[in-house]
């Protein structure tokens, strides 16, 4: 596991970020027919979504998730 510190300013920068290229890879999955790219981009999309999720948790004060 990678761990490194965001002060309170960097979370929220990354998460608007991730938040935005989130937007556009299910624009992405809505225009694609190609099936591989397809599978690709649900997996990173569940990924990103489970670290925007862990990054919303610390933002409100909870705990991070492992």
């Amino acid at each position: 596991m990678l761990i490194f510190e965001l002060d309170e300013r960097e979370a929220k920068d990354m998460r608007t970020a991730l938040s935005i290229r989130l937007v556009g890879m299910r624009e992405e999955l809505v225009h694609t027919d190609d099936r591989e790219y397809r599978a690709y981009l649900k997996a990173a999309i569940e990924r990103l979504e489970v670290v925007l999720r862990r990054l919303d948790g610390i933002l409100a004060g909870q705990a991070p998730a492992p």
